[in-house]
């Protein structure tokens, strides 16, 4: 496949001297297709440090971080449960961590900052600065900035944290029946779409853009081979994207071979 080339090509001589990012999103929220997670495997045995943005991936998909290993790992909580807003989660190798480099910080990272000045105190605990080098706490004197790795930015709502363990535990009982569920309600939502004509020439309401189920899941536990989103445009009596004002039959005069 024309991807695999294109890793081929561009791999990394070496993975320290040289190194490569190799970056996938688990599943788009646009076309709901899923990557192919081998391509993780693959792209690491070339040479590339690996990420995935497992947003969309996480709340409906159970899969195996010991199978697909990455360097790192997006994920949200707010997109699994509901809820919090704004809150999610990094999931990455220290051995990875220790090569990322940034010149600026922010917030909850460090404890002092000399304004104006180059000198800043980092934080104390490795989970607020995401600082990988040892620290000498005894030190009273700030460190030179340059010598920090601070990526966070700002301070964590932690008021919402506690929310994530219930938000866990819920999601964890419901997730082996989500892609049953999820894929039967995909098909009914593109069937019943899909037969929505206009009432004065007969042409098709909707467009459906994503792609759509091959197959229905039929048992727990089995996974769809797309995602459970779907991207569409509404169309005018005359396949224009959306009604104008000159239509003479909106949408609300559509109607469903189904009523006839």
């Amino acid at each position: 496949m024309i991807h695999q080339e294109i890793l081929i090509e561009h791999r990394p001589q070496s993975r320290d001297a040289a190194p490569s990012l190799f970056i996938m999103t688990g599943q788009s929220n646009v076309s709901n297709n899923k990557s192919p997670l081998h391509m993780i495997t693959r792209s690491a045995l070339l040479g590339y440090h690996t990420m995935m943005d497992a947003a969309a991936l996480a709340p409906t998909c159970i899969f195996s971080l010991s199978e697909f290993p990455v360097d790192a790992m997006a994920i949200s909580f707010y997109k699994m449960f509901g809820y919090p807003t704004g809150v999610g989660a990094l999931i990455v190798k220290k051995s990875f961590l220790k090569q990322l480099r940034r010149p600026w910080f922010a917030g909850g990272t460090v404890d002092f900052v000399q304004a104006p000045g180059t000198l800043v105190t980092p934080a104390l605990n490795l989970h607020e600065q995401f600082e990988v080098k040892k620290i000498n706490r005894e030190a009273l004197y700030p460190i030179n900035l340059t010598s920090l790795i601070l990526i966070k930015d700002g301070t964590v709502n932690y008021l919402h944290l506690p929310a994530i363990k219930d938000g866990l535990c819920f999601l964890s009982a419901y997730l082996p029946f989500l892609p049953l569920r999820l894929s039967s309600l995909l098909l009914y939502l593109s069937s019943a779409l899909t037969q929505l004509r206009h009432g004065s020439t007969g042409n098709p309401v909707v467009r459906i853009l994503s792609k759509l189920p091959s197959r229905r899941v039929r048992t727990v536990g089995e996974q769809s081979d797309v995602g459970s989103v779907m991207s569409l445009v509404f169309l005018g009596v005359n396949y224009s994207r959306t009604p104008t004002p000159d239509d003479h039959s909106p949408l609300r005069y559509v109607y469903s071979p189904r009523e006839k």
